[in-house]
């Protein structure tokens, strides 16, 4: 016998590309929603946008849309009208002028979690700025950290995209307290993730001296700064 995932009924429609974005919907696809993922209709060079990494893709349907033709823009607006969450990671904006964005579908569609990831989050000073991970592992500090603790002259990239990762890990966890909200409440609502708060996050207190004293303390390979013993 089966055992039934736990979203299952749960249809997503998956605007997003890269990486945060589409780990986030492969983990809502792990737990059973149903993911109908939004690839750009395929262009000579541009491998970002088309179906991109099938690890990250997996256990979900696609179609291919030119999201900017009429036609293209009615059946994505007619999916998200049948669906229970949108998921989309395009810099802030890029939704609202196809006329798909959150405050466009509300209205007909009150019980709509809106899920989005960007660099910067979708308002303040930097929301107009693009990011990948690599923005987000430099302007939080994690290469500082790095760099401090092998002691290099230089700082370095990680070896994986930790900023992606996190913050598809946060977009997947607010979708689900949406879910569960909606439980209760019946409607909808907003979830804004961006790689800079995800980022910050797994620095945890490292990044508390810093941001709020202006301090910096020393770093070894083996031992961390408050947990150790000096």
């Amino acid at each position: 016998m089966t055992e039934r995932r736990i979203l299952e009924g749960v249809t997503v429609i998956d605007f997003t590309r890269v990486i945060a974005g589409p780990y986030c919907t492969r983990m809502l696809a792990d737990m059973g929603a149903d993911i109908i993922k939004i690839d750009a209709i395929p262009e000579a060079g541009v491998v970002t946008r088309t179906a991109g990494s099938p690890g990250n893709n997996l256990g979900k349907r696609s179609i291919a849309l030119d999201l900017k033709s009429a036609a293209g823009n009615q059946v994505a607006r007619e999916l998200i009208g049948g669906a229970d969450v949108v998921v989309e990671n395009f810099s802030p904006g890029v939704m609202d002028r196809l006329g798909l964005g959150y405050d466009d579908m509300r209205p007909d569609h009150p019980r709509l979690i809106f899920a989005s990831i960007s660099g910067f989050g979708q308002s303040g000073p930097h929301a107009h700025r693009r990011a990948y991970g690599a923005t987000a592992h430099a302007e939080a500090g994690w290469l500082w950290v790095q760099q401090q603790a092998a002691k290099t002259e230089q700082p370095f990239a990680p070896g994986v995209t930790i900023a992606d990762m996190a913050a598809g890990l946060s977009c997947f966890s607010g979708i689900l307290a949406a879910l569960y909200d909606r439980n209760a409440t019946g409607n909808g609502q907003r979830v804004d993730v961006s790689l800079m708060d995800a980022q910050l996050s797994l620095l945890n207190e490292v990044a508390a001296a810093p941001l709020n004293e202006g301090t910096v303390d020393d770093w070894t390979p083996i031992r961390h700064p408050l947990h150790a013993a000096k």
